[in-house]
């Protein structure tokens, strides 16, 4: 894509990120009688800043379509463990969780966890991404140009690599994406992908394997790396990358 981006810092190193009344996170969210999603935060904001915020949560399939939207409240304490209660045995899509103020909270990111329980594993990583707030779209204070690395794939017979990704507020036509996979010889293949137009927060998963021809031979068992090239609308452009075993039974993240 060829697309260059000056980031000026001194904002950052001020820590002046803009009027952030609101601070949210988006997770990929899946369900099913051998995978639970569980959110994890804590009441940080008022031990930090004094600050009282209202917490709502909303779940969306994977083509973005709102399923429900509920206030999750610290009645009970501090801590929150939080799973959606949906009468579906099998559900997958996102879940986004916003924190909302009548004062500045400082940073518009939430610092959240999110654990994936399935099978033989458990693994658990913290916000990645988030959408846009849309003062900040009109400020023009919003990267959703992406050139995101850090996934290891381990492709072979029993296991695959994934990316995934949410689109933020708005409509994002359809591009061409640059997908690179190196291996541990040095050697890259890079692929230019397809993705189709996105729904506002619209979910979407590449599978390497599915663009690169031979992976699980190019890569002869070892680790390898793959790296993305992409745009978002409305939305912070970092994934949720990781390996699972295609019989469902362990399931690994981290983010790019």
């Amino acid at each position: 894509m060829n697309t260059k981006l000056h980031i000026n810092q001194i904002d950052n190193y001020k820590k002046n990120f803009g009027i952030s009344f609101r601070s949210s996170t988006i997770f990929y969210f899946k369900k099913s009688k051998t995978f639970n999603t569980i959110v994890n935060f804590m009441d940080y904001w008022k031990i930090k800043k004094s600050i009282n915020v209202m917490i709502i949560a909303s779940l969306r399939d994977l083509q973005g379509k709102l399923i429900f939207r509920e206030r999750v409240s610290f009645d009970k304490g501090p801590v929150i463990n939080y799973t959606p209660k949906i009468e579906e045995d099998s559900f997958e899509g996102s879940l986004e969780m916003e924190a909302i103020a009548n004062d500045d909270l400082g940073i518009p990111y939430a610092a959240m966890l999110v654990l994936y329980e399935v099978g033989k594993s458990i693994t658990m990583v913290h916000g990645y991404t988030r959408t846009y707030s849309p003062h900040e779209i009109e400020e023009k204070k919003v990267i959703e140009f992406g050139e995101e690395a850090g996934l290891v794939c381990r492709d072979t017979d029993d296991v695959r690599s994934f990316i995934i990704g949410h689109n933020g507020i708005s409509i994002k036509e359809e591009q061409l994406a640059k997908l690179w996979v190196s291996n541990i010889k040095g050697e890259t293949i890079e692929k230019e992908i397809k993705i189709k137009q996105l729904n506002p927060f619209e979910t979407f998963k590449i599978y390497p394997r599915d663009h690169i021809d031979n992976l699980i031979k190019f890569l002869d068992g070892k680790d390898g790396n793959v790296a993305i090239s992409y745009k978002l609308s409305g939305g912070f452009t970092r994934t949720v990358v990781g390996n699972e075993t295609l019989d469902g039974t362990e399931f690994q993240v981290y983010h790019s």
